[in-house]
């Protein structure tokens, strides 16, 4: 069936069916024999162990696509390697060859062209066609194209007649082969993977990451397309663009697949071949259409054979690739009237407009001139329009920069660049986080996992995510959710923490993989940025010299060039500037004949940044840079030369004179690429917060400050920053392989439920995550053995810190863009993600979304001790420092395009044991910009009571005392040591319930929270209200984004509380929140007095039991109510 719902003469099917897979044997001489084994073998009753049964016959696949690993388990031959300590009894798969296969269908038609796609090869594979090998891939992100020569196929009836055979080989095996060859680089710490990752193009978290396990799987795990046709649409440029003054314009490039034998008669029949093109609303409702003629476009053609766009076929099974330019150029007036009728709408993000989208179909169609009643084609003669194939896709119209100016004036950081965003004229505040694949074993993701998790980002205000390059590029329906929901994506091509080579093959190989990716995802108006890598640059500059360095073997310590940043400056940049947008038609690609962009000066680019200390680490090994005759290390000459004079595979050594970063946009409307993530440009250091963007890891890692120090760590856009914490309890029943018991107590050996046992570091990947957990956890918890508080407390402080972060940046706009670390996990673990492997938010994710708001409070406390020290600021100090008084800072943020004015209200309460003390004070009304965070007040005293014995059995204006004498003995010496500060901004002209809307609302607890009494019993009050029933749209309270929920039911529940309560965390026993569970719109809030919240519940609350569980009462012993 065509790509359409009409039916075209170009046939496509997708192999879906008749699967099956063995291991290889390698006691077979030739892997073809091993077609002759038995087929739908069963042996998951043998007694025979995997790593023998699976090479005597062929076991039919579950699953299509499939990986492996999957099968196996699916079959019950291994265990799941996210349970216990699984994944090590699992090594051996990585280590082995296997085969897959499957019958080709191929029908009884005479088309010249028939055409295997394979949308995903994990990773080395051997194509073979009835015996006969066809074509050999090695890079994972590559869409694979095989032409198949009409003499491999077999004319017959019989449903096996003809066969395909894909043979994987050993991506782990291979690597170490070629570090072998190439030489042994840096490539992250130990926890990053093995180094010899890097030379093989293979998604590189499969090799173990600091949140991931070591599963080295393969596979076909993207689908394969079987296509016949003489002649087909092989690809759709819509060029949606949008000029500066927000007019639109549509131009539509097709490309047209000719089967070589066809071309001739291509070039003789033009005039009867029409493209007709539909411009159509997602309610189908058209908008323009045109036809025209392929004879009167402007067309090129290049003829594709097994030497060139790397693209296997067989022998004379080439194509011609004519190439027809703005088949359509329509044009949709100016400025976009998001209420008015204009005929196309503008694209935004999400909380700033609506996702307007689009579908572009196109037709070739082919006219049959009839004859007439005299025989002839004169008056008479009738005129047949055939549809030889069909395209469509989703685009929208959107206008993106990347704005990087000079400052004006310092900031706290000093003057510099910007790095921010701008979409249709708006400069954006950009709140977000990092996605990695969401599980090691890709092909158990559908497309329902993909919206649950993108839907739960967009519910928690997040309107960026950055797809984070040691991982894959996602398929498809991940970024046409991101165009539906509003997500801008920031691209990185895959590659991560590591000296990556640069010698010719692997060049051509990120080329051809670069055009693949940016080809399938330039459509879609959620692409904000495509960026080079994931900290390369930072391999020389921090691994530059031995300076300060272990002296381990010197090739591994210290990193003396990068030859990839011929890529990250040449290669992809060309990529992208040439295949998005409307390019300059002067602009000539990397690898093009008339390109000057391949070194004209002799020497490969390399930043001024890297040229210290790359030239420091190439005096310490100048021996053996001038001596090589290897491929490890081709002496000084550059990529041109060396190709030119040796036989050997070469890359480029560091040149002496860097050249500047080449490419400019090659026009108005690319969309920006950036080389690498972090990268300031010239002088850039890792340090520098004045320019590019940072990744900011001196809280968890690195100098390991204090989190309470975050408001001063920024930088002009930080993307990447975190703090881990354990995920829920029954996440961690789920690798423990058993539910948890009734009472956590740590008794005997071989107890696993406690936070230090063996089972919970098999799930926590994190370097020196041990001590580094301990600093952080004893500045500001009391030592618990208990696990269940010990998760309480992971999460609790990965939910303060990141949301003092996320509010202390967005304060300042100095800072435009907050991407955390990390959007989620890829199995069960103890890692930074802000929602586990199942889903499950932590409360992180909440307090993050609070801080995203479109409307927003923060509030930081300042405490004033008796001299000067190194203690955080936030901090009461009761040793040799005194804690004297405290001041408050409070800011609103307000990231819509209208100001927002409200009344500000505070409230302080005392939450000593024996206090009843507290005050409320009014401030007035206050005015938040638009698109602007404001300062509403600075420095202002944080109220208490009164010091004993000032006063007693009284009242003054606004606050209460208890009645008799003040309890001496907890005297302390500052009277706001127990004072927690609510903070509210409310719209009295809406009401709410009765009572004034609440537009934004925060709360400052004393810290450290190890020094909190914090109330023994706050007085929680739940009340479930009565459900809406199914299909209900609804606003969360607070601010966030709407919601839209199909078919399941929707509860409100009334919480308050008589005292403070921190962290309050609601749950239904036995579940998680997660995807298939009850879910929330906010938890983990923070309670005052008087201040009753609304929570909105998703899913059937029906006999089902509710728990709480908050700050000092860490077990949720309390509050269980049956709804």
């Amino acid at each position: 069936m065509g790509s359409g719902s009409t039916q075209t003469e170009v046939l496509r099917m997708v192999l879906d069916s008749g699967w099956e897979w063995k291991q290889r044997d390698t006691g077979v001489a030739d892997v073809l024999e091993e077609l002759q084994l038995p087929h739908n073998v069963d042996i998951a009753a043998s007694d025979i162990d995997a790593e023998t049964s699976t090479k005597k016959g062929w076991l039919p696949a579950k699953t299509s696509p499939s990986e492996i690993h999957v099968e196996l388990m699916s079959a019950g031959l291994i265990p799941d390697p996210f349970v216990g300590f699984n994944e090590h009894k699992v090594q051996w798969i990585g280590q082995t060859e296997w085969l897959y296969t499957c019958p080709l269908p191929l029908p009884h038609i005479k088309s010249s062209v028939l055409e295997l796609t394979f949308q995903g090869l994990d990773t080395l594979c051997d194509i073979y066609i009835n015996r006969r090998l066809l074509m050999s891939v090695d890079n994972m992100f590559q869409t694979h194209v095989l032409r198949i020569p009409k003499d491999a196929i077999k004319s017959s009836d019989s449903h096996r007649s003809n066969v395909l055979l894909l043979h994987f080989k050993s991506a782990a095996k291979l690597a170490k082969e070629l570090e072998a060859k190439m030489g042994r680089v840096r490539a992250g710490s130990t926890n990053l993977g093995d180094p010899s990752r890097v030379y093989v193009r293979k998604a590189q978290y499969g090799w173990r990451w600091d949140w991931g396990p070591e599963l080295m799987t393969c596979g076909p795990y993207r689908p394969v397309i079987l296509s016949v046709y003489n002649i087909s649409i092989k690809d759709v440029n819509a060029r949606a663009l949008v000029s500066a003054d927000l007019s639109k314009r549509l131009k539509v490039d097709v490309e047209l697949c000719v089967g070589e034998q066809d071309l001739d008669s291509f070039t003789n029949t033009k005039k009867n071949l029409i493209l007709r093109v539909w411009l159509k609303g997602k309610d189908g409702r058209v908008i323009r259409t045109a036809e025209r003629s392929v004879r009167d476009c402007d067309c090129d053609c290049v003829i594709v054979n097994e030497e060139s766009q790397g693209e296997r076929v067989g022998s004379g099974v080439g194509v011609g690739i004519v190439n027809v330019k703005s088949a359509v150029d329509w044009s949709f007036g100016g400025e976009d009237d998001s209420d008015g009728d204009s005929e196309v709408k503008l694209w935004w993000p999400v909380g700033y407009g609506k996702q307007a989208l689009y579908d572009v179909e196109v037709e070739l169609i082919r006219i049959h001139q009839g004859e007439g009643e005299g025989g002839g084609e004169g008056e008479g003669s009738s005129e047949l329009k055939i549809i030889v194939d069909n395209h469509t896709q989703r685009t929208g119209f959107r206008r993106i920069k990347l704005v990087q100016e000079e400052f004006t004036g310092p900031d706290q950081y000093g003057k510099g660049k910007s790095f921010l965003f701008e979409v249709n004229g708006v400069r954006m505040f950009m709140g977000g986080s990092n996605w990695i694949p969401a599980s090691s074993f890709l092909t158990t993701l559908t497309d329902s996992h993909y919206r649950a998790w993108l839907t739960l980002l967009r519910d928690g205000n997040q309107n960026m995510v950055r797809i984070w390059g040691g991982g894959v590029y996602e398929p498809e329906v991940f970024y046409e959710i991101c165009d539906e929901l509003g997500l801008l994506i920031w691209q990185d091509f895959q590659f991560a923490c590591g000296v990556y080579p640069a010698h010719s093959s692997f060049v051509q190989s990120v080329k051809k993989e670069a055009e693949d990716n940016v080809r399938i995802m330039r459509k879609h108006p959620c692409i904000a940025l495509w960026c080079g890598n994931n900290e390369d640059y930072q391999m020389v500059l921090q691994w530059g010299t031995m300076t300060g360095r272990h002296h381990y073997d010197p090739s591994y310590c210290y990193v003396p060039h990068l030859p990839a940043t011929h890529i990250y400056e040449h290669v992809l940049p060309s990529v992208v500037a040439s295949l998005t947008g409307d390019p300059d038609p002067g602009f000539n690609a990397y690898g093009s004949p008339s390109s000057s962009t391949a070194d004209p000066s002799g020497a490969l680019s390399l930043s001024n940044a890297l040229r210290t200390s790359a030239q420091q680490a190439l005096s310490a090994v100048a021996s053996l840079n001038t001596t090589s005759t290897s491929t490890s290390q081709p002496n000084t000459r550059t990529l041109a030369t060396a190709t030119a004079t040796s036989t050997l595979d070469t890359q480029p050594a560091t040149p002496s004179k860097p050249t500047p970063f080449p490419y400019t946009l090659s026009s108005d409307y690319q969309t920006p690429y950036h080389p690498g993530s972090p990268y300031g440009g010239v002088g850039w250091d890792t340090a520098d917060p004045t320019v590019g963007d940072v990744h900011q890891w001196n809280v968890w890692g690195g100098k390991e400050l204090a989190w309470q120090t975050y408001d001063r760590l920024g930088g002009r856009f930080v993307s990447e920053f975190g703090m881990p914490s354990m995920p829920c309890l029954k996440t961690i029943e789920a690798w423990m392989g058993k539910p948890r018991p009734k009472i956590f107590e740590n008794k005997g050996p071989g107890s696993d439920w406690h936070a230090q046992s063996k089972i919970m570091a098999q799930h926590c990947r994190a370097g020196l995550f041990e001590r580094r957990f301990a600093i952080a956890m004893n500045d500001n918890f009391r030592v618990t053995e208990d696990l269940e508080v010990a998760v309480f407390n992971t999460q609790m402080m990965q939910a303060e810190s990141m949301a003092y972060a996320y509010s202390s940046w967005r304060r300042k706009w100095g800072t435009a863009g907050v991407l955390v670390w990390q959007s989620n996990d890829c199995w069960p673990v103890t890692s930074w993600a802000i929602a586990d492997y199942f889903l499950r938010p932590k409360p992180a994710f909440f307090t993050i979304a609070r801080q995203l708001a479109p409307i927003a409070l923060g509030v930081t406390r300042t405490v004033v001790k008796n001299r000067n020290n190194d203690r955080p600021r936030q901090f009461y100090e009761f040793g040799a420092y005194q804690s004297i008084s405290a001041t408050l800072d409070v800011w609103g943020m307000n990231s819509t395009l209208k100001p927002v004015t409200g009344i500000l209200k505070l409230h302080f309460v005392d939450i000593s044991s024996n206090s009843d003390w507290e005050y409320e004070e009014t401030i007035g009304s206050v005015t938040l910009p638009p698109n602007q965070s404001v300062d509403l007040l600075v420095g202002i005293p944080v109220r208490g009571p009164s010091p004993p014995p000032s006063r007693s059995g009284h009242e003054q204006a606004g606050e209460r005392v208890k009645d008799g004498e003040e309890d001496y003995e907890k005297w302390t010496g500052c009277t706001s040591s127990n004072v927690v500060v609510g903070v509210r901004l409310v719209d009295e002209e809406k009401l709410n319930g009765g009572k004034p809307r609440v537009l934004a609302r925060a709360a400052d607890w004393p810290q450290p929270f190890r020094f909190v009494d914090t109330p023994l019993d706050p007085g929680l009050s739940l009340r479930v209200m009565k459900g809406k029933g199914s299909g209900a749209n609804s606003e969360r309270e607070g601010n966030k984004a709407e919601i839209e929920t199909e078919s399941e039911t929707v509860t409100e529940i009334e919480i308050s509380a008589k005292k403070p309560a921190k962290c309050v965390v609601l749950n239904v026993i036995g579940e998680g929140g997660g995807m298939g569970e009850v879910r929330w719109a906010d938890n983990a809030f923070d309670l005052m007095p008087g201040d009753m919240q609304r929570v909105k519940v998703y899913g059937d609350l029906s006999g089902k039991e509710m728990e709480a569980a908050w700050f000092g009462n860490e077990s949720a012993k309390i509050q269980a109510v049956k709804v």
